[in-house]
């Protein structure tokens, strides 16, 4: 392997890209084009279960590289290993287990398979110049396998305020009490992964200070990276009365707020005006609750071939988001698309968005459907907001220039020290 190789691990799929083009996908091409930006030959390495390799392991490597170079215009050597099976001792044991170290959670050991570790210690043999980790679970593999190279690490959510944050959304007291007990094991797993990177990736200023509060000392090592998009051309504002929201509904945030919407805030604005409808646009619109019998008005469009289509019909872009990490790159491509928005106050968060000023902000069902009707209605507010939003986006998350930095930050990395 040359010495000026980046091995960039992740534990999501890369299959067919031109159709997974959420959040995480993004950052993961991010941190991909930075790499080659800086001069790097990249490897990717990552995992899959069984049942969805294309043929062979060969055939499954060929099709990714194919979808890098083609998609993301990334040209990278694919290495890929079988997730190891999910455990089969009692749920109650598991989480048992997930409380002494998060090491033992589910994700962690179908992702970090044995298999998969030893190739990333036969890649790490070959002392690459660089190796960048996305996410919590693919540095507990780097470490496994010995990295000693400098490390990059990308924890984009900080997952102990996730899953702080999403224990009164669970169902049942017991499911509640072991997901706040297992807290702490986060903790520790990212404090360690921290002091470990050479360079520690997040999505805002807000998680730089988590982080600095994590692990003191290691304040420059932290580097915001924030989410970011290619800025559309310009578009005027939709006369239709389509409220938008955009996500997969499989990950717990987006199903919460999508719900809580269609269950909370969505009747009181359709008894205020019958002629307004709710489009949820994203992937597994089967996890959502009224999936089988959407309410009138409400369309699950599930994945949509052109996003660019119900952001230009859309009216509003709304983000019920009640709990979770990071950044929502939902936002960030409202804003870009000069959209007027209504957010709740942690669906914003990180992204400097002042209330009134580049969106709408409201927590409670009723504050939020009066604000979407507000700007359904209204004329100069949606214009004056979704203006200021897109100026914000331009400024703080236009793509180019945040993958020019970090692409700085790796050579910073690399540039032997004094």
């Amino acid at each position: 392997m040359s010495s000026a190789t980046c091995v960039l691990v992740t534990h999501h799929s890369l299959l067919d890209l031109a159709s997974r083009g959420y959040g995480s996908m993004q950052r993961l091409r991010m941190l991909a084009t930075a790499a080659t930006q800086a001069g790097l030959e990249l490897v990717v390495a990552t995992t899959l279960p069984a049942n969805e390799l294309r043929g062979s392991l060969a055939d499954t490597r060929a099709e990714i590289e194919r979808g890098l170079r083609e998609v993301w215009g990334v040209d990278a050597r694919v290495v890929l290993a079988e997730r190891a099976a999910m455990p089969t001792i009692p749920w109650v044991l598991q989480q048992a287990s997930t409380l002494l170290s998060y090491e033992n959670s589910w994700l962690v050991k179908t992702t970090s398979s044995p298999a998969f570790v030893r190739e990333l210690a036969q890649l790490f043999a070959a002392e690459p110049a660089l190796v960048i980790a996305y996410r919590l679970p693919s540095m507990l593999s780097v470490l496994r396998a010995g990295a000693r190279a400098p490390v990059i690490f990308d924890l984009d959510d900080i997952e102990h305020r996730v899953a702080e944050r999403g224990v009164q959304h669970l169902a049942g007291l017991r499911n509640r009490l072991m997901a706040r007990a297992a807290v702490p094991a986060i903790v520790r797993a990212e404090t360690g992964a921290v002091r470990h990177a050479a360079l520690t990736l997040v999505c805002s200023p807000d998680d730089a200070q988590v982080v600095a509060d994590m692990a003191p000392g290691r304040e420059r090592a932290v580097h915001v990276m924030p989410n970011s998009v290619d800025l559309p051309p310009p578009a005027p504002l939709s006369t239709e009365k389509v409220l938008l929201m955009v996500g997969i509904y499989s990950y717990g945030p987006n199903k919460d707020g999508a719900d809580y919407f269609i269950r909370e805030v969505y009747p009181r604005i359709a008894r205020a005006d019958a002629r307004v409808e709710a489009w949820f646009a994203g992937a597994s619109r089967e996890s959502l609750e009224c999936h089988a019998n959407p309410p009138a008005g409400v369309k699950l469009l599930g994945f949509v071939d052109s996003l660019a289509e119900v952001y230009r019909r859309a009216r509003v872009v709304i983000c019920p988001i009640r709990y979770g990490g990071g950044t929502r790159i939902k936002l960030v491509e409202a804003a870009a698309w000069g959209k007027p928005i209504v957010t709740t106050t942690l669906g914003a968060e990180g992204l400097g968005m002042v209330p009134g000023e580049h969106a709408l902000f409201a927590d409670e069902a009723e504050g939020f459907a009066a604000a979407c009707l507000r700007l359904l209605d209204d004329q100069d507010l949606p214009n004056r907001l979704g203006t200021a939003a897109r100026e914000l986006a331009d400024r703080n998350f236009r793509r180019e220039n945040v993958v020019r930095n970090l692409a700085i930050r790796m050579q910073e990395v690399l540039a032997p020290r004094p």
